[in-house]
């Protein structure tokens, strides 16, 4: 039993030490909240897209020039090194919407191979 909760403990602790010193994604993540729905956009990604790509970078440039104390360093987006943005990426976090849908998609199945049933059992006699 203490050999267990020893390999359990040093299980955690290469976990807990792994994390820290590995660079990751989400190291580097921003996670926005209440963003406009779909229809805001007429279901277009890339409209809200470009509009966050912009607003990121006129923050940036805003801190930027506050960090240097400076209009005249304000980032050149083509050229600069220090900052850079990767991508702009969707996805939900509340997934309470797809599991109903995928509860709904089951039902749906599941009526249907009923339906068959009935309709070969009707045809049958």
């Amino acid at each position: 039993m203490f050999f267990t909760f020893f390999l359990e403990r040093r299980q955690r602790e290469y976990a807990e030490n792994f994390e820290q010193q590995t660079i990751t994604m989400s190291d580097f993540t921003l996670e926005l909240t209440n963003l406009p729905r779909d229809g805001f956009f007429n279901g277009k990604e890339q409209v809200l897209r470009t509009i966050l790509w912009d607003q990121f970078e006129q923050v940036i440039d805003d801190q930027y020039k506050i960090k240097w104390n400076d209009e005249s360093r304000a980032i050149d987006f083509g050229r600069q090194e220090e900052y850079n943005i990767v991508d702009i990426t969707f996805a939900k976090t509340d997934t309470g919407d797809s599991i109903l849908l995928d509860q709904m998609n089951k039902l749906r199945i599941q009526k249907n191979k009923i339906s068959n049933r009935l309709d070969k059992a009707k045809t049958a006699k």
